[in-house]
């Protein structure tokens, strides 16, 4: 497995652990509600259409939110009024669709999918903002390192330890 690989998959296991811990509250209060006001469906038939609900927008917040997070630039400007559109879409889609008789459950599903959006794309933030404050450390470390080989290679070569002038223009 690469640097990448297990980056991924050490980045992104989190909000998928915490989406289904909020899907799984969220089935367990619908069955709750659900003695007074029985589904159309089943228990199971309800939480797997809830996780499958949840997937998509559980990767849609997250990698929204740590981009805006991690970047420096003003993206915040025009990925939260994006976020705001699609989570309005989202509603009057699901209300459309539904026609009247899904509309309680259509109302649970929207609020439902609304709450993980927001959470997750606010954890996707925290995380992005964190990597890109903490983690200056370790790239300034890793450049250091860079350099230090750099130094020894060029040494070892017979040639000044410090490249000319020239070579740093071609980088930019």
């Amino acid at each position: 497995m690469s640097y990448a690989d297990a980056s991924f998959v050490g980045l992104i296991w989190k909000p998928f652990l915490w989406g289904f811990l909020i899907c799984l509250i969220f089935v367990i209060g619908r069955v709750i509600y659900s003695r007074q006001h029985p589904p159309e469906q089943g228990v199971l038939c309800l939480a797997i259409e809830t996780i499958g609900l949840s997937l998509p927008l559980i990767a849609l917040a997250f990698v929204a939110g740590d981009l805006t997070g991690i970047s420096r630039s003003p993206v915040v400007g025009t990925v939260v009024p994006a976020v705001l559109t699609f989570v309005g879409a989202l509603e009057v889609y699901a209300v459309l669709v539904a026609g009247d008789n899904h509309t309680r459950d259509n109302k649970a599903a929207i609020g439902y999918s609304v709450f993980l959006f927001a959470l997750l794309f606010f954890y996707g933030v925290e995380t992005g903002a964190y990597s890109r404050e903490f983690g200056n450390e370790g790239r300034l470390k890793t450049m250091s390192e860079q350099e230090h080989r750099i130094r020894a290679f060029r040494q070892n070569l017979g040639l000044p330890p410090d490249p000319p002038s020239w070579l740093w223009s071609l980088q930019q």
